[in-house]
């Protein structure tokens, strides 16, 4: 698979999920996952076509998210 390819598929799978955000409802907990997932679903095409966009291997390393998100991860049952 090539880059081109790559984001075109980013694009779909976004595309997809607004068409499935628009079936979760107005409850607040629709709305509330709703925000969520069109943030988190979105991103990453965002950030590839960033990180593609480097010009150098350290342009494209100081392009990479660095939020810490090995880290924040818990079991589903830490709530």
């Amino acid at each position: 698979m090539n880059s081109e390819e790559l984001s075109d598929r980013f694009l779909d799978y976004a595309a997809s999920i607004i068409i499935l955000v628009k079936s979760l409802g107005n409850s607040y907990q629709g709305k509330h996952i709703s925000k969520q997932l069109l943030r988190s679903a979105t991103s990453c095409g965002a950030n590839y076509e960033e990180a593609r966009a480097a010009e150098s291997k350290a342009d494209f390393s100081h392009k990479l998210p660095r939020r810490g998100y090995l880290r924040q991860r818990r079991p589903l049952g830490a709530f």
